[in-house]
């Protein structure tokens, strides 16, 4: 799966996505790995929006959208208790943004 870095410097067709701790935990990195190597795609200030990343992930893998998937910034994740079907939130975010629904 094609993947966009979060610093927009790396595009790598990576096979494998691995979320990894510093010490302290104050920082969460995903690393994508590939043929040449691996990758720092993302850092995330908690593990459940490096999870949450992880998730997005899979469901395009899942419905097989076949898109490069960019990783978000830290502040743009936004973690809930409920798991989200992103299909249908995006088809809301287009339905705003056509002022189909109100916000």
């Amino acid at each position: 799966m094609w993947i966009r870095s979060q610093s927009k410097k790396s595009l790598s067709n990576v096979n494998q996505l691995i979320i990894n701790a510093t010490k302290d935990k104050s920082k969460y990195y995903i690393f994508g790995y590939s043929e040449r190597g691996s990758d720092t795609l993302g850092v995330y200030s908690t593990e459940e929006k490096a999870l949450k990343v992880l998730d997005r992930i899979e469901e395009l893998i899942q419905y097989q959208y076949k898109l490069t998937f960019c990783m978000p910034a830290d502040d743009e994740v936004v973690t809930v208790k409920k798991r989200v079907n992103y299909a249908e939130f995006r088809e809301l975010e287009e339905k705003k943004k056509d002022g189909e629904v109100e916000v």
